[in-house]
């Protein structure tokens, strides 16, 4: 398979499921399991790339941002929409 259809996969399928529910659990995971998942995203590149990129440059390379960076922005961004009053979730936060 080609990097561009690898890329694409890696995005429909292992992504997803690396990502899944993070706005509930990606404050509470330990060191190690960050370490744990910022490895399955190295593997994957190196699959991906068979390159031997570094991990930041695969990144780059697929215009793809490290998964607990895009888990961090997927929180942020529910916590924006949470906060605007007329959210139906804005009943849920505190004062």
């Amino acid at each position: 398979m080609s990097e561009d259809n690898l890329i694409t996969f890696y995005k429909s399928v292992f992504r997803p499921v690396t990502e899944y529910a993070c706005e509930a659990w990606q404050a509470s995971i330990t060191k190690d399991q960050r370490a744990i998942i910022e490895a399955m995203q190295r593997q994957a590149f190196d699959i991906i790339y068979r390159r031997g990129y570094d991990h930041d440059v695969a990144c780059i390379h697929g215009n793809l941002s490290q998964l607990l960076d895009r888990c961090n922005d997927i929180t942020r961004r529910l916590l924006m929409y949470a906060m605007k009053p007329n959210n139906y979730l804005h009943s849920l936060l505190p004062e």
